[in-house]
């Protein structure tokens, strides 16, 4: 029997495992649903730069009650401005600030790679969407800071006193962004361990 078995061994070809490969030294990593998280808050974050970032906290103050170059304003009422106003400035945020457009860049860029990396099967390739996602942050807080100063900005082009506070559509953005940057981050530390054992 040890002959035969000998023997056996024998005909297999140097440097063939003669055994079934063993599942730590796998060529592909199997799907992570992760992926498909990060890719569907790719989609939201994209989403959201078109909601609006900017909202009105209550009707501007028009000085000595003037609405000059704003002849369609003076013919509403005071609780109708709002609704009015947001046909004349930019609410949404990829038209509200540059910041805004960098969100929507930094979206589309985490779907790309997160949807990549979950098709083929590559969990680093869908772990560095933290990048764009920490980016996506970094820009929602530069939006912030920079809120004072558009309400500046609108009320010397148009003479009225702004009151600017963020919008739901920045509140849904910053927490995208923080989801992302979690999630693949989360996915990329998940992928070495599994390189490394």
């Amino acid at each position: 029997m040890s002959h035969a078995n000998g023997k056996d061994r024998s005909l297999i070809p140097h440097g063939v495992p003669s055994g079934p490969p063993s599942s730590g030294g796998g060529t592909t990593a199997p799907r992570s649903l992760l992926g498909l998280l990060i890719s569907g808050a790719g989609v939201l974050l994209i989403v959201a730069c078109f909601l609006p970032w900017i909202h009105l906290n209550g009707a501007p103050f028009w000085p000595g009650g003037r609405m000059d170059g704003f002849p369609a304003l003076a013919r509403i009422g005071v609780e109708d401005l709002d609704r009015a106003l947001s046909r004349l400035v930019p609410y949404q945020g990829y038209r509200a600030d540059d910041a805004g457009t960098v969100v929507l860049l930094c979206g589309v860029v985490a779907l790309g790679l997160a949807l990549g990396g979950w098709l083929f099967r590559r969990p680093r390739l869908t772990g560095s969407a933290a990048l764009p996602g920490g980016v996506a942050v970094i820009a929602c807080l530069v939006f912030l800071t920079r809120l004072s100063g558009l309400g500046r900005h609108w009320s010397d082009e148009t003479g009225s006193a702004f009151h600017l506070s963020p919008g739901y559509g920045w509140y849904l953005a910053i927490a995208i962004a923080l989801a992302t940057l979690g999630m693949a981050l989360t996915e990329l530390v998940r992928s070495r361990r599994t390189t490394a054992g």
